[in-house]
């Protein structure tokens, strides 16, 4: 049995030839690689993420950076963060409250609009001090 596993294996293995990359080529993939700058988050979606297995429970995405604000050793962030910049940090309060919030028994709906409203105050505050710092 031992000896089987040691023997050659007779015939060629036939691959498509035409996809194997020329040692050229994977150097030159190899450099324009070590030239893009490295990501410090990993972008975290509904689809990289298990479902949520109770219907009480918040969205996927959210429920994940509660958790844990590194994957992998990088910081995870989830698709509109990565669009509008933000830090972990905020989402994983706001996550936490919404759970809590959600354990008094608040309807979903009536948080979402919530911090629909946070979110609007929010930005009109922000341009309100843009303003008077005199950024556009």
């Amino acid at each position: 049995m031992g000896k089987d596993n040691n023997m050659k294996r007779k015939g060629k293995r036939t691959g498509n030839k035409e996809r194997k990359l020329t040692p050229n080529k994977t150097k030159e993939n190899k450099k324009k690689n070590e030239s893009k700058p490295k990501k410090s988050f990993t972008k975290i979606t509904n689809s990289s993420v298990p479902a949520a297995r109770f219907k009480n429970k918040v969205s996927k995405i959210t429920s994940v950076l509660a958790t844990g604000s590194r994957f992998n050793g990088k910081k995870v962030l989830s698709a509109r963060q990565v669009q509008q910049g933000k830090e972990t940090n905020q989402y994983k309060t706001s996550a936490k409250r919404i759970k809590q919030l959600r354990r008094d028994g608040v309807p979903k709906k009536a948080i979402e609009a919530m911090l629909r409203k946070e979110a609007k105050a929010k930005k009109h505050s922000q341009k309100r001090r843009n303003v008077k710092l005199g950024i556009d």
